[in-house]
């Protein structure tokens, strides 16, 4: 009886479902981040969109794009102080600077850390569709806590059996 109980228990662990992708945790500082995008070249736009979860009060986030490479010439930018639920940044700019090819951009948080869903960088043709994209910050991926359950279901049960044998 034991036994079964345990086959059970483990097949209801497995069942459970996996936690669900969050946002990659990024503390105070600034990072940078150079594109280069010249084998897409023509292209209509240059394109940034920032997403976070939860800004809090006293923090101030900054979002840069530069039509030069190492945060050269003149940026396009937004600092936002919290607190907010959330952030979405986006930045589209068909200015020259920014059709060569290469420009970079740049992510400053002030203090503590931040939840970011995603920083993208692209390039858009004339009607506003992406014809690349680099993702800067990815989400996090989850843990296979799952697979973690499901290992220590089996474990139980050879125990269990082990222990029923002798």
């Amino acid at each position: 009886m034991t036994f079964i109980r345990s086959i059970v228990l483990s097949l209801a662990l497995a069942l459970l479902p996996a936690a669900p992708a969050s946002a990659t945790l990024v503390s105070a500082g600034t990072y940078n981040f150079n594109l280069n995008f010249t084998a897409f070249m023509p292209y209509a736009a240059a394109h940034t969109v920032l997403t976070t979860g939860p800004v809090l009060a006293g923090q101030i986030v900054g979002i840069r794009m530069f039509p030069d490479l190492n945060e050269g010439g003149t940026a396009l930018a937004s600092n936002s102080g919290g607190p907010f639920a959330g952030l979405q940044v986006t930045f589209t700019d068909n200015s020259p600077g920014f059709l060569d090819g290469l420009f970079s951009v740049q992510l400053t948080l002030n203090t503590g850390t931040l939840d970011v869903t995603s920083l993208i960088a692209s390039v858009r043709n004339a009607a506003g569709a992406p014809i690349a994209a680099v993702t800067l910050i990815p989400s996090a991926v989850p843990e296979p806590a799952t697979l973690a359950l499901l290992g220590l279901g089996l474990a139980g049960v050879a125990f269990a059996r082990r222990r029923h044998t002798h």
